[in-house]
């Protein structure tokens, strides 16, 4: 027995069917002249690297170890040789690690603080060269803090060596008094920021209790702690009480467990890039000092609902060109508790710029004509009034829905996923020639010359694949509407790739969630990936200005530019 029929034959014994092993060894067979130029390409790069390591004569010497700041040293500078020499630069500067102490100072406060922020040292003067990476020095080098617009103050030390925290606490009132942000975790701040908000609702309750207060009985009657979320951390407040109860402090108010907005809003983003509620509590503990439960988290999160609801009764402009539509689907639990597959239908467009825009995503377990009906009223009810091109991937009942609601909207079925739904169908051995002789019919230049070229395949294929045959035949009206425009129309509508092309980045986001808690919580994040992604579609299409003036032409009064 021969070594390739040996082989298939342990694939057999492995469990693998001989269906299987045709169909996997004929991809392999059909990529080895691919996977031959990569290797080609590997090895030629390869080639360069040593051709320029040689030429630079690399040796041992350059592996050891280093000064660390950056003088006469020869493994870096040999790197940077070669950099250039593969690159065909006259000359590479290549530093994959901090230099020195004031190297990692600079990377790490250029990294925390954003313009408008205030850098205050509790410690006094810092030393030189730091002095110039803040920018008080008279002349400082380029790139300093100052000159990206943050701001310096300081606070000496006593003269026993030790921190002046009355002048710092001074300083903090007045930055909290400005509505400056405080710094991190780390700051100077962290130890006396407990201390002055209570402080301040001292002060408040002192204010409330005027005369007139004391005077009717009114006193305090003690405290009442709770644990405040912060930009430095967590915190525990004692909110004093009075005895009638009329105390409402504005400080820090009732029920508030978050004091910085920054720290809401963090968490809110981190849950939007599809953090687990696990994760985002790490980061808290991480950079805040302390942890959050998935409660916490929730409440926080629930707080875009109300910008969902606002966003999903929005009005919509009176005609969008083009609209696809296509489903995502995700698990569920329902009331029983067992997980249940839901799907959520996005409807995106183009509007009339040329600028992409999401009309609406629905939640169903099941799609029909009903459910269509639903949706398309809901479009026409928020101001749309004309869809000039529909794409679609065999959407069920949604033919029948669209003729109702848009009755003048041309209905283009996905090409791409005919082609997937018949290739299912066609043996391994044949697939290759099966999708030849299909790109004929596809990618024909008009619809008669399509037609020629179905009956053709109809000839050839349809004794042995007649169901693949009369799928395309029942489908023919709805698959080649993209054949009455150009070829920059065409590209655009016949597949449903735009929307599949969004799908795949909300899928990024919700990748790791294996079973949404309820309806909520899946179109809670869903959204937030959508309100991430929307923030790029800026700009018009590519070539829209030609493609708007053929729509034009096309639809008449139905499209005007004018």
């Amino acid at each position: 027995m021969d070594t390739m029929n040996l082989l298939k034959k342990s694939y057999m014994d492995a469990g693998i069917s001989p269906e299987v092993y045709d169909y996997c060894h004929g991809i392999s067979s059909r990529m080895k002249d691919r996977f031959a130029q990569i290797d080609q390409v590997a090895e030629l790069n390869q080639i360069k690297v040593l051709r320029a390591m040689q030429k630079n004569r690399v040796s041992a010497a350059c592996f050891e170890s280093s000064t660390g700041y950056g003088y006469d040293d020869l493994g870096r500078e040999t790197l940077e040789a070669v950099y250039a020499d593969v690159f065909r630069a006259e000359s590479a500067l290549v530093r994959p690690q901090l230099t020195c102490g004031t190297h990692a100072l600079t990377v790490a406060l250029s990294a925390m603080l954003r313009p408008g922020d205030e850098l205050l040292s509790p410690v006094g003067r810092p030393y030189d060269t730091l002095e110039g990476v803040i920018g008080t020095r008279e002349v400082n080098p380029p790139g300093s803090l100052k000159e990206f617009g943050i701001s310096y103050r300081q606070v000496d030390l006593l003269p026993d060596g030790s921190f002046d925290f009355e002048r710092i606490k001074n300083k903090a009132i007045e930055q909290l008094k400005a509505g400056k942000p405080l710094l991190g975790k780390d700051g100077a701040f962290a130890p006396l920021l407990e201390s002055i908000l209570n402080a301040a609702l001292e002060g408040e309750m002192d204010a409330h209790l005027s005369e007139d207060e004391r005077m009717s009985g009114n006193r305090r009657n003690g405290k009442m702690q709770k644990q405040v979320q912060t930009s430095m951390g967590e915190v525990t407040v004692s909110t004093p009480r009075d005895r009638n109860s009329t105390f409402d402090p504005q400080f820090i108010k009732k029920r508030e467990t978050i004091l910085a907005e920054g720290v809401a809003d963090r968490i809110i983003g981190l849950y939007a890039l599809g953090n687990s509620t696990r994760e985002i509590s790490d980061w808290m503990e991480e950079n805040l000092g302390n942890r959050v439960s998935a409660e916490t988290i929730s409440s926080i999160t629930d707080r875009v609902l109300p910008e969902i609801k606002a966003w999903r009764s929005r009005s919509l402009d009176y005609i969008y060109p083009i609209v696809w539509m296509d489903a995502i689907h995700y698990k569920v639990m329902d009331e029983r508790g067992c997980a249940i597959t839901h799907a959520i239908y996005n409807v995106l467009a183009i509007d009339k710029d040329g600028r992409k825009d999401l009309l609406g995503m629905y939640i169903s377990k099941n799609e029909g004509a009903n459910f269509w009906l639903n949706v398309l009223t809901d479009l026409q009810n928020r101001g749309v009034h004309d869809i000039l091109i529909a794409c679609v991937d065999g959407l069920r009942g949604f033919p029948d829905a669209i003729q109702s609601v848009f009755p003048d909207t041309i209905v283009q079925l996905c090409i791409v996923h005919q082609i997937r739904n018949s290739i299912k169908y066609v043996g391994s051995k044949h697939q290759k020639e099966f999708l030849k002789d299909l790109k004929r019919v596809y990618g024909a230049v008009s619809k008669d010359a399509a037609e020629t070229e179905l009956l053709d395949l109809d000839q050839k294929w349809g004794e042995k694949y007649p169901i693949v045959i009369k799928s395309w035949q029942d489908n023919w009206e709805k698959l080649t509407e993209y054949f009455q425009f150009t070829s920059d129309i065409r590209r655009m509508i016949y597949t449903t790739n735009t929307v599949e092309g969004y799908h795949r980045q909300i899928r990024k986001v919700t990748k790791n969630k294996g079973v949404f808690p309820n309806d909520t919580a899946l179109e809670k994040l869903v959204y937030l990936a959508y309100r991430n992604i929307r923030k790029k579609w800026t700009m018009p299409l590519a070539n829209w200005g030609t493609i708007a003036q053929q729509l034009a032409i096309k639809f008449g009064d139905r499209f005007k530019l004018l």
